[in-house]
């Protein structure tokens, strides 16, 4: 796949008389490298119109010049579909009809191997179409390259034989398994160390490393980082004294340019403008992080911190019927470069909204007159919702069977108050990351009325118990308005500034210092000095809310050490500068 650049293996196989061709989609970089021919549509010279094709768009390409037309074999069309949206390649031009006729010859008459990878999703009977390709499928075979060996993917898609296919489906399956176990496990320890100030360089740039984390899926946590926080993320396992990552970046970010002014710090790497690889000594990847973080602040501006959201029409509630929904779904295939269409409602009453599900994660937004729609993962906004007097809304229209009725479900991608109410959000928010703050990272004012509540709750010998529900319940007697969870971190705080030290022979107490004896510092600290870190952080945007520089305190609710996850989404909708759509004009 990436051939362009086997500059040595192809010279030696030049030297052993071998012929070889290389078909690739990669940038080249220098010259071309020693074959009988490089076919690549980025080649200089290239005239080839359809710049966007994947490494099998480049190998069936070269297959449908051998045979003077379009393969008859429906199998090929699959192959070369379900590459072109695996590797997320932009699905226009040329792509769009490579995909829409190999989903054809998926539905009619799929390879057994991706049948028997359909039906281990659990979607036996279900008419596959791009995004669950891209989802369900493309993740399980990318598994096994990550976590195993790719020869089993290469071999499910390869066979002819359903028992096979279905024994190595179960294979990939179990990979796919054990890679999500990893990502998770990969995700809440980063975001533990995000949590104490680790990693995090000025207010741009997330660069962390860990000799646990899986090389397969260094990627996939990057990326997640980069949706939680809309920062530019690094995410490298540490082995040997070197760094091995991922990156991946954010629109107004060239993550392959910005490595490129740094490329004196790594021994390799390569990429684009979102996605990039590399490997550095350990040592090094801080400054990486610092020279970075220097280069952000110079290239992005307030607006390009903040999560963009696209829309394609401004519609009312009466234009959303299944025909005109049916209409835009001949859009189809939707991916990369061709989304599918976001519909903006504007001027909405409130409605009614209350958090559902079996935790109260999503929020469900109903109106008179029937009209209904789903945001997942927001269910905590319920109340803002209920006291807002209107919203826009930003929703992405399916058609659903229920019950034998075909009707319109909105899948909320966007919410927002109506101009006007805006600056009151932006403040309620800000207010409730302030409240979070204080309470899990007391100030120095609170800590002192900690201190001096346990000196009251002290032996003659100067100890409290150790044991952490005993020593919370009865500083909650002595200070009944303080939260336990802020109680808990008063005394994290005192025992690692020193002020708490352990006593007795089975360490079951905690020995408070005197005061006539050594001063501490309060610096010594990691979770004091991470409560500041947040206070700085929060003083700074509630600053520029109170200027009116919107944006800038917009950009800053996804800032790592302020972002209580998870938070709700916190996009500019915009409709790309042109003037609003209407739905007759998307159609």
């Amino acid at each position: 796949d990436n051939g362009i650049a086997a500059h040595q293996s192809l010279a030696e196989a030049a030297r052993l008389g071998l012929d070889v061709i290389v078909t690739d989609h990669h940038q080249p970089q220098g010259e071309l490298p020693p074959a009988v021919a490089v076919v690549n549509p980025h080649r200089p010279g290239s005239s080839y119109p359809n710049r966007h094709l994947c490494g099998a768009g480049v190998a069936f390409k070269l297959l449908q010049a051998l045979v003077g037309g379009p393969p008859a074999d429906p199998g090929l069309w699959q192959l070369v579909a379900l590459a072109t949206i695996a590797d997320v390649v932009p699905l226009v031009d040329e792509n769009r009809t490579l995909v829409r006729r190999g989903l054809e010859a998926l539905a009619e008459a799929p390879l057994p191997g991706l049948a028997a990878l359909a039906e281990c999703a659990g979607l036996a009977s279900t008419r596959l179409d791009a995004q669950t390709v891209a989802f369900t499928l493309a993740p399980r075979l990318n598994a096994a390259g990550r976590m195993g060996s790719a020869l089993e993917a290469w071999e499910l898609l390869a066979t002819d034989s359903p028992e096979r296919a279905r024994a190595l489906a179960l294979a990939v399956d179990q990979l796919n398994a054990a890679r999500r176990r990893h990502e998770e496990m990969a995700l809440e320890q980063a975001l533990q160390r995000l949590e104490r100030g680790e990693g995090i360089y000025g207010d741009d740039i997330i660069a962390l490393a860990d000799p646990q984390w899986h090389l397969g899926v260094l990627g996939i946590v990057a990326a997640r980082l980069v949706d939680l926080f809309h920062r530019p993320a690094l995410v490298g396992r540490r082995a040997g004294g070197r760094v091995t990552g991922s990156a991946r970046s954010i629109e107004g970010f060239h993550l392959f340019h910005a490595l490129s002014s740094c490329a004196d710090l790594f021994e390799r790497f390569g990429g684009h403008a979102q996605a990039a690889g590399f490997t550095l000594p350990a040592a090094l990847l801080p400054e990486l992080g610092r020279r970075l973080a220097a280069r952000a602040r110079e290239t992005l501006a307030p607006e390009q911190r903040v999560p963009v959201l696209d829309i394609d029409a401004v519609v009312r509630p009466e234009e959303l019927t299944v025909a005109a929904v049916r209409e835009l779904e001949r859009l189809a295939p939707f991916g990369e470069g061709n989304p599918e269409p976001v519909l903006l409602l504007t001027g909405l009453p409130a409605g009614t909204a209350r958090a559902v599900g079996s935790d109260g994660h999503h929020l469900r937004l109903e109106w008179p007159g029937g009209m209904s729609a789903v945001a997942f993962g927001l269910g905590q906004l319920a109340h803002r919702v209920n006291a807002t007097r209107r919203l826009e809304v930003a929703v992405r229209p399916v058609v659903s069977d229920f019950r034998g009725e075909l009707r319109v479900d909105l899948h909320v991608r966007g919410l927002r108050p109506a101009p006007g109410e805006r600056e009151r959000w932006l403040r309620e928010e800000l207010e409730q990351r302030r409240r979070w703050v204080d309470v899990l990272y007391p100030s120095r004012e609170v800590l002192v009325r900690v201190f001096l509540a346990l000196e009251r709750l002290a032996a003659p010998d100067r100890t409290v118990p150790a044991r952490s529900n005993e020593l919370l319940s009865r500083l909650q007697r002595l200070l009944p308005r303080m939260p336990r969870e802020g109680l808990q971190a008063a005394v994290q705080i005192l025992a690692e500034a020193g002020v708490l030290s352990p006593a007795g022979p089975a360490g079951d107490r905690w020995r408070v210092a005197d005061r006539g004896g050594p001063t501490f510092d309060l610096a010594a600290s990691p979770r004091y000095r991470a409560g500041c870190a947040r206070r700085e952080v929060l003083e700074r945007l509630e600053a520029a809310l109170a200027e009116g520089r919107w944006e800038e305190a917009e950009s800053g609710l996804t800032h790592p050490l302020v972002t209580v996850l998870p938070f709700p989404y916190n996009q500019r909708i915009t409709n790309g500068g042109s003037p609003p759509a209407s739905l007759e004009r998307a159609r």
